[in-house]
């Protein structure tokens, strides 16, 4: 019995010595936590520089929006409210109350366009055509051509990069035409542009400067040719890419099919460089030899 109790409190014993280690070792597993920390600089003490560019690799989707990163804390609210740069982009996903704050905040800071929105209507367009004259680059996705009609008097002297996607639409009746010219105001700085599923503006002032064209799912009104397509690549005399993609019948609108052999060979002796195709679907202007597409190519 007394060998029982001596064996019970040994044990008791050795259980609160090995509590009192590992509570000491906790306790300096802490200090040491604590004494690492404190030699990191906290993050409102970066350099202004690197905590813009940190905040930059942030996207303005819904929830971080400037207007809530500057709740994060009153270093954060100070250096986003002083760079025009972080309220660049300006995006028809964001509130009214979001975009007037951006175009206040950005100053004359070049600005990124983005507009998608389902319900219509021009409040956005007529909110940012304000500031067409700082725009950069816009991307819209169509859900009606309407939008067009409030584009198509602007002016927008700095914009460089435009992407127009009306693959949310249906396409409009070749029959019924398509003239609206956008930006007629001027857009002399625009380099790179992307047509996805969108009528092409064959005579369009905007494809004098291009550097860059593609369009996706091929539409074009009013049966016109390849060689409307030809020539339309010759008023680009700084075209330096070009990238035609579509999928079958239902996306292409060419009559007579894709660029014949002799017309790609015309092409090429009318330009500088080289016009060839990695794929059956693509083009690209560049260095490479010339590759015809195939004659049994998708005809409408």
């Amino acid at each position: 019995m007394r060998s029982s109790k001596s064996d019970g409190s040994g044990e008791r014993q050795r259980l609160l010595k090995m509590h009192d280690f590992l509570q000491l070792s906790y306790k300096a597993l802490i200090a040491d936590t604590a004494r690492s920390l404190n030699s990191l600089a906290p993050i409102h003490r970066l350099p202004n520089e690197l905590l813009v560019k940190i905040i930059a690799l942030i996207p303005a989707v819904d929830g971080f929006h400037p207007c809530q990163l500057r709740l994060v804390s009153k270093d954060w609210s100070r250096v986003i409210s002083e760079t025009p740069s972080l309220w660049a982009q300006i995006s028809s996903s964001h509130s009214d109350r979001e975009n007037r704050a951006a175009i206040l905040r950005s100053k004359d800071y070049p600005l990124r366009i983005d507009y998608g929105d389902r319900r219509g209507g021009t409040a956005f367009i007529d909110l940012v055509g304000r500031e067409a004259y700082r725009w950069q680059s816009a991307e819209f996705r169509l859900h009606s051509y309407d939008l067009l009609h409030t584009l198509a008097p602007l002016s927008v002297p700095m914009l460089e990069e435009l992407t127009i996607d009306g693959g949310r639409i249906k396409y409009l009746a070749a029959e019924e035409g398509f003239d609206i010219d956008i930006f007629s105001g001027g857009a002399d700085h625009l380099r790179h542009v992307d047509f996805r599923y969108f009528p092409i503006p064959l005579n369009s002032h905007l494809l004098s400067r291009l550097v860059t064209l593609k369009i996706s799912g091929l539409y074009i009104w009013s049966g016109a040719s390849t060689g409307d397509i030809i020539a339309m690549l010759r008023r680009c005399p700084e075209l330096r890419t070009f990238e035609l993609e579509y999928s079958g019948e239902e996306e292409i609108r060419v009559s007579g099919g894709a660029p014949s052999e002799a017309q790609v060979a015309y092409l090429q002796s009318s330009r500088p460089s080289a016009f060839s195709s990695s794929t059956v679907q693509r083009y690209s202007v560049g260095s490479s030899p010339p590759c015809a597409f195939p004659r049994d190519s998708p005809r409408y």
